[in-house]
């Protein structure tokens, strides 16, 4: 097998932890040779993860595309609105490109950035890593065996926690649009391309509606503080208490307890027989347990109790929730209309007790449900002739990038060397981003919009 070299554009958490990490996992089929990073710690750091040149270290995207080309493919992960530059100049000098998704923050962009790809045959890979999931691919290929007869409806839910919400929407770097992009680009750009490559058809009526960001100052508590770090008094109320998020790890370490079923088991019994005794360990377990990975991992490079106690002094995530300059919805529906009659119904929200999503298919012959969460990947499918329900197991791995980001790199590669075909074309990509610029155009001018493809 042919070792493949690659460039990062973006060292930031999706470019370094998962995409650049796959050439430390298989290095006989990836290696990073040069990196474009302003962080200098960021940028420090992928270099001596991959022993890159120091002569192919640069702060600026601009100046590592100055040099002929010295590797086979970019990473780029920049953020979005700095996606489209480094793109098209990368394909021009003969990069294929893994381009983390959104491709771009504005439709002209998009269809440059195909036809560019198109017409210099410049394999171009959005980052599209639910369609490599276990649980995606599974339904997938029910699907595709007729067993659902023809698709009718889809329902279709994105249910943002509460927590990551408010940190990447609200007080973190998507929280206002025109910064970054809309949250339905952002986020349920990934979720469009599913809905795509399940109805295999493009997409021609779109209608989108939303509520307004409940975490706004018309919300905020009398006599809350600017910072939670400013001895806020609504701190032992307040879901949104960042010393217990970013320092505590309250959060994490909820959702750690609630998905290992041996130490639920443990926890429970405990409970109905030394309540005491329990209420003691559970602290004791989240201070003896200490997490500083994604997304705490975000917002100081030091990582110690003192680095993330000054970043919520001094940074943007130790910001009240309730005095932030978002302008995100809380929650927003679209529906949608495909070329072959089915109907689909996309609802994101931001205030979840746990991350995940949640999906119904209800076809001629039958109707399948699949949930993605933290808990598990249960998926059932219900036959209507018989009534009997069939029940699929989805195998979780321990590393979360070998579930999604490393299948997705692999077939990149595989695709580069010509050993196999993309799963998804730039072109196909691009129909999820045409509903996501629809869904914002139907919200804001409050009408139906019809997609030209």
């Amino acid at each position: 097998m042919k070792q493949l070299t690659g460039i990062v554009i973006g060292a930031g958490n999706r470019g370094a932890d998962a995409y650049a990490s796959y050439a430390l996992a298989y290095p006989k089929e990836l290696k990073i040779v040069g990196v474009a990073e302003p962080n200098p710690i960021r940028r420090e750091n992928l270099v001596i993860n991959h022993d890159i040149p120091k002569n192919y270290e640069y702060n600026d995207w601009k100046d590592i595309l100055k040099e002929p080309r010295f590797a086979d493919i970019a990473i780029i992960t920049t953020q979005d609105k700095m996606h489209y530059e480094p793109a098209m100049n990368a394909m021009k000098q003969g990069y294929h490109i893994l381009l983390e998704k959104p491709m771009a923050t504005t439709e002209e962009q998009c269809r440059n950035l195909v036809k560019t790809s198109e017409k210099t045959g410049i394999i171009l890979q959005i980052c599209h890593v639910l369609r490599y999931t276990a649980l995606f691919s599974t339904l997938k290929n029910i699907i595709d065996s007729g067993k659902l007869g023809d698709i009718i409806n889809i329902n279709y839910s994105i249910n943002l926690s509460y927590w990551i919400y408010a940190h990447s929407f609200v007080r973190g770097s998507w929280r206002n649009q025109s910064e970054t992009s809309p949250i339905i680009l952002a986020k349920a750009c990934h979720d469009f391309d599913i809905l795509y490559w399940f109805v295999n058809a493009d997409p021609v009526k779109i209608s989108s509606f939303d509520r307004s960001s409940y975490l706004t100052s018309e919300n905020r508590p009398k006599g809350a503080t600017k910072r939670c770090t400013d001895r806020c008094p609504h701190l032992s109320v307040c879901p949104y208490n960042a010393m217990n998020f970013y320092l505590k790890a309250v959060q994490f370490h909820n959702d750690l307890i609630q998905t290992n079923k041996k130490l639920i088991r443990w926890f429970i019994k405990l409970w109905k027989n030394h309540p005491k005794i329990a209420n003691l360990l559970v602290p004791q377990f989240r201070k003896n347990t200490p997490y500083r990975g994604w997304p705490i991992n975000t917002i100081s490079e030091d990582l110690s109790d003192e680095g993330i106690i000054k970043a919520l002094e001094e940074g943007p995530y130790g910001r009240c929730v309730y005095d932030c300059d978002n302008d995100q919805p809380s929650t927003q529906i679209t529906n949608i209309k495909f070329s072959n009659q089915i109907v689909a119904t996309l609802t994101m929200h931001g205030h979840s007790y746990r991350e995940g999503r949640f999906i119904r298919i209800d076809g001629t012959k039958a109707s399948l449900i699949g949930e993605f969460t933290l808990m598990g990947m249960p998926v059932t499918l219900y036959d209507h002739l018989t009534g009997k329900s069939y029940h699929y197991k989805i195998k979780l791995t321990k590393n979360p990038h070998e579930y999604e980001d490393y299948p997705l790199i692999r077939r990149f590669l595989a695709a580069i060397r010509g050993d196999e075909k993309p799963l998804t074309t730039a072109k196909e990509s691009l129909q999820s981003h045409l509903m996501a610029f629809a869904a914002d155009q139907s919200l804001k001018e409050e009408k139906i919009i019809h997609i030209k493809n």
